[in-house]
């Protein structure tokens, strides 16, 4: 997350150059400002034609910055016996592109080697992306845990490597720590800032002092990562504290699916159809506790 943008002067080519625009493709900024033409988002100012001798010159002055925040919060819960391992994964196989190889085949014409058909094959794997989470948990004395964690979270970028394919991001946590019942505590975590900038300018133009912001772009991008990881483990003594747990996790999920459902509509889609929901949920008794066996007695002997 962070702000970015561009702010410089665009100069298309003069007319009857069939040459591109070293800062931006070659775009006639007269077209912007006719009657009824959409302005870019991020110009501020443009001026059509300058005609002098026959010659065209255009400009336009373009200010953006884009300001994009993020938070995600991955929240994920689930029960687990003591010395048990237990495994949560949250994602989705992706098909990443690992190769590409070219076999040769009968039937075509022209090229380097008339007769032979070049057929493309590419080799395509499916890749885990997303968070998943690995505990085995292990009861001491005291009311204390102790705790062996493997978290891994993946992600895809916007960028590509070799074979075109897209570049995934991995992070990866490898701890065992010792936690009391019931208590927080933060794993580790990590905070990431890049700074970014760039310009492209026309050559000796560029440089020439106060004259030469005319003939130059720049932007700049500031990106902040923030990771964290804390976990609150709870140690449930007997059925009772078992099903109270549950039930409040059921509860909140049935009173999401309510509040769906009491969304009034003034032109409903489906009309006479109601939202599904999952039915209230039954209250168990406790189980009974057998009662304490007498004590033994005795008579004395006269």
């Amino acid at each position: 997350m962070g702000p970015a943008g561009p702010v410089g002067v665009v100069l298309p080519p003069l007319a009857g150059v069939g040459a591109g625009n070293v800062a931006q493709p070659a775009t006639d900024p007269e077209a912007y400002l006719q009657s009824g033409g959409a302005i870019p988002n991020g110009t501020t100012l443009g001026i059509g034609r300058i005609r002098e001798g026959g010659v065209s010159i255009g400009a336009l002055l373009r200010a953006l910055r884009t300001d994009t925040d993020s938070n995600v919060i991955a929240e994920p819960q689930f029960l687990a016996l003591d010395n048990e391992e237990v495994s949560f994964t949250d994602g989705q196989e992706v098909p990443l592109l690992s190769g590409f190889t070219t076999s040769l085949g009968s039937g075509g014409q022209g090229g380097q080697f008339p007769g032979l058909n070049l057929n493309p094959i590419q080799s395509v794997n499916r890749e885990q992306i997303g968070t998943t989470l690995t505990i085995t948990p292990q009861i001491n004395d005291g009311g204390t845990m102790t705790l062996d964690i493997s978290l891994e979270s993946s992600e895809l970028t916007n960028s590509t490597g070799d074979a075109n394919s897209r570049i995934t991001t991995k992070r990866m946590l490898d701890t065992k720590v010792r936690v009391e019942d019931g208590q927080t505590i933060v794993l580790g975590g990590m905070v990431r800032n890049v700074s970014l900038r760039n310009e492209t300018r026309v050559p000796f133009l560029g440089r020439i002092p106060l004259i030469g912001e005319l003939f130059k772009t720049r932007g700049s991008e500031r990106q902040q990562r923030m990771l964290m990881v804390f976990i609150k483990p709870t140690i449930l003594h007997d059925a009772t504290q078992t099903g109270n747990t549950t039930r409040t996790k059921y509860n909140l999920i049935r009173e999401q699916q309510i509040r769906q459902g009491e969304r009034r509509e003034l032109l409903p889609l489906l009309p006479g159809t109601t939202q599904p929901q999952l039915p209230e949920m039954e209250q168990v008794p406790n189980p009974v506790q057998p009662a304490p066996a007498p004590g033994a007695t005795t008579t004395p002997v006269p």
